[in-house]
């Protein structure tokens, strides 16, 4: 997946869940959406996550290789644990891990 796709899957489903559940989408969460969304390829060196960080992403897929350690159910209970206080000032943006959960699987297809 690109960074396009990563965004366009995490949006639909942020904006789903905003029709479903009743919460009104903010800035904040969309930013937060498309971060956490484009994460899972930090360990490949072409993507643009992965030139930004340049120094992360060799590391990792030389150690794991790509869409293994940050595209598992790991890497998203990580990001559910750093990003879980952020319920506490809006509970809908909890839903930044979810949404990346979503590309997750979806790249793995």
């Amino acid at each position: 997946m690109t960074l396009g796709t990563h965004v366009a899957f995490a949006s639909v489903f942020y904006l789903g869940g905003a029709t479903l559940f009743g919460y009104k989408p903010d800035l904040i969460g969309g930013l937060l959406i498309v971060v956490t969304s484009i994460l899972p390829d930090i360990d490949h060196p072409p993507a643009k996550i992965g030139r930004l960080f340049w120094f992360v992403p060799v590391p990792l897929e030389r150690c794991f290789g790509h869409r293994t350690l940050t595209h598992s159910l790991v890497a998203l209970g990580t990001l559910a644990a750093v990003t879980s206080p952020l319920a506490w000032i809006q509970p809908h943006y909890s839903s930044s891990t979810v949404c990346p959960g979503s590309t997750v699987i979806f790249s793995m297809s």
